[in-house]
């Protein structure tokens, strides 16, 4: 990919831009970002239709997702609430759209750094409004998430996944402007009192700077650094006061739970027990499950597992976990391939983090992550087709 980004907006750019904003700054306002999206997707799918040209690996995007949304559709005859299933599809399906509005969007490699750009002034929106929306005095004392309708996790992980994307593009382009931004990210994101921004963070630029590592000797050196940089972060978030308060007092929380001894975090207990319990209605119905977004009907406080790969096996059975994870590890599998290619690196280690986090959050309908899992299959598309010699340019 070229390090340079000519200066052009034009309404595919505009209307991508607003898409990656909207859905990562304004995701509290369900009606401006559904109005946002759609109008956004329909400039884009316009002007492709048009061209007429398509590739079959970005349709196979529609297959994932499509049959997915399908048999997520059809467990409304065995869901103890149809209701729940319809809601749900309709969210996947919005995700569904957008998704496919960013694979038609990338066709060249100027592109791929636009949105990569486009996910860092959002974030920088999204940093805005919550300085313009929290009080002074919530800044160290609570989680902020909240004061933009955002809930407490949220805003952290946009934040944190969107650190990595623009660490990747300083390791291409080299602008200071691209660290500043990272560290930006990564500071919101522990104000906002996310652990798992904490491990987002750690791990995907972390990996990232040593994976860019050009020999044995550098990326000795570079393990070193990061090790230092984890125990300095781990350091400040438990002896800063403001950190402690709104994150490192969670983590001693976390590992008390963990531990068992008493006084432990009820909201890392009662995850436990969410996870413990969707593994039950798994095995009771192995199959097809319970029907989607209907494993909350089956544990004591009609919350979702927190966990990603337990809830589609509790709501779907093996055969909606199948349906939905054959895709994510295929391109991890296949990205893999070409580890070789440096470019590929936003590919495979923004893609491995958001797999490993599915562990602790529940992302198939999540805005966001599948925002950035679209932005990471068309970059592979990208950077494959042009390391086959062929002309990407649809336009």
């Amino acid at each position: 990919m070229k390090n340079r980004i000519k200066i052009s907006f034009p309404v595919n750019d505009i209307s991508m831009f607003m898409i990656v904003v909207v859905t990562l700054a304004f995701h509290d306002s369900s009606m401006f970002l559904a109005i946002s999206q759609v109008i956004g997707c329909f400039f884009i799918y316009s002007s492709k239709l048009v061209s007429g040209k398509i590739s079959v690996k970005k349709i196979k995007y529609l297959y994932w997702l499509g049959l997915f949304s399908l048999f997520g559709f059809l467990s409304i005859f065995w869901a103890s609430s149809s209701y729940n299933v319809l809601i749900t599809v309709r969210s996947v399906l919005q995700v569904t759209m957008t998704g496919f509005a960013v694979l038609l969007y990338i066709d060249s490699d100027d592109k791929c750094y636009k949105i990569l750009n486009f996910i860092s002034v959002g974030s920088v929106i999204l940093i805005l409004r919550l300085l313009i929306a929290v009080p002074g005095f919530a800044w160290g004392t609570e989680r902020v998430g909240n004061y933009i309708g955002y809930g407490n996790n949220s805003a952290a992980l946009v934040l944190a996944y969107a650190a990595i994307c623009t660490f990747y593009l300083f390791l291409r382009n080299h602008q200071k402007k691209n660290i500043f931004f990272t560290v930006l990210f990564i500071a919101f994101s522990l104000l906002c009192g996310s652990k798992k921004a904490l491990i987002i963070s750690v791990l995907g630029v972390g990996c990232l700077m040593i994976a860019n590592s050009k020999n044995a000797f550098q990326m000795v050196k570079k393990v070193l650094i990061v090790v230092a940089i984890s125990f300095l972060l781990f350091y400040m978030v438990m002896n800063i006061k403001p950190l402690y308060n709104v994150l490192g007092n969670r983590i001693e929380q976390m590992l008390l739970a963990f531990s068992g001894k008493t006084g432990g975090d009820m909201s890392t207990l009662d995850r436990m027990l969410f996870a413990k319990n969707a593994a039950q209605v798994f095995f009771q119905h192995p199959i097809i499950g319970v029907g989607l977004d209907n494993y909350r009907f089956n544990n004591y406080m009609n919350y979702y597992a927190h966990n990603n790969y337990l809830e589609i096996a509790a709501d779907l059975g093996m055969i909606g976990f199948i349906l939905y994870y054959w895709f994510p590890f295929h391109l991890l599998f296949e990205s893999l391939k070409k580890i070789k290619n440096k470019q590929m690196l936003i590919v495979i280690i923004l893609l491995a983090v958001i797999l490993i986090m599915d562990v602790a959050n529940v992302s198939y309908e999540t805005d966001s992550v599948q925002l950035y899992i679209s932005v990471v299959y068309a970059i592979f598309i990208q950077l494959s087709s042009r390391s086959k010699g062929v002309e990407k340019n649809e336009d």
